[in-house]
């Protein structure tokens, strides 16, 4: 079983939870950010409240977690488009304060324009591995749904077993045929 070592989550309350268990079980330390007061339990594991347009308070808690549990090696990070520059300053961050290899899990909704965050590949520096995991829909040739909390989890658990670069948990297509 793989061990994803000292781990930042970042919206794995919600829709990404089960993920979250999941993960949890596979790292030597765990914190999990949230902008709302909830809690997963666990010994290994510290929860924290972020908005994550704030800025300073997001530099603040990434250093805080370097100078509690040392190297960061995984970050899982679901930030809605309001918080526009947290994973730009995130990456930055880390890089600011280690020589260390280490993953970025970055979910993105369905309509997300992955090719612009592709060739922006190219600001994350050697020793960061950016890995795409993007949400799609359910669709049987007639009817289509949004994915289940459920299905959002197992997508992106088999994404980051299979260290796939880039991952679509459903479909995207026919783009016109979303519920």
């Amino acid at each position: 079983m793989k061990n994803f070592g000292h781990t930042l989550i970042f919206g794995g309350t919600g829709m990404l939870k089960e993920t979250t268990k999941w993960l949890i079980d596979r790292t030597t330390q765990t914190r999990i950010y949230g902008r709302k007061s909830k809690s997963l339990e666990h010994s290994n594991t510290t929860y924290r409240l972020l908005d994550y347009t704030d800025t300073d308070k997001l530099i603040e808690e990434i250093t805080l977690a370097h100078k509690d549990g040392g190297p960061i090696h995984t970050v899982l990070a679901w930030i809605h488009n309001t918080a526009p520059n947290a994973i730009p300053i995130m990456n930055k961050q880390i890089e600011q304060l280690q020589n260390e290899p280490w993953t970025l899990y970055l979910v993105k909704g369905s309509s997300s324009d992955i090719e612009s965050i592709k060739s922006s590949q190219q600001n994350y520096q050697d020793q960061c591995k950016l890995k795409i995991i993007q949400l799609g829909l359910k669709y049987n040739g007639t009817s289509s749904r949004w994915l289940t909390h459920e299905e959002i989890s197992a997508g992106t658990i088999d994404s980051m077993q299979s260290e796939r670069d880039f991952t679509i948990i459903g479909t995207l297509k026919p783009w016109e045929a979303r519920p």
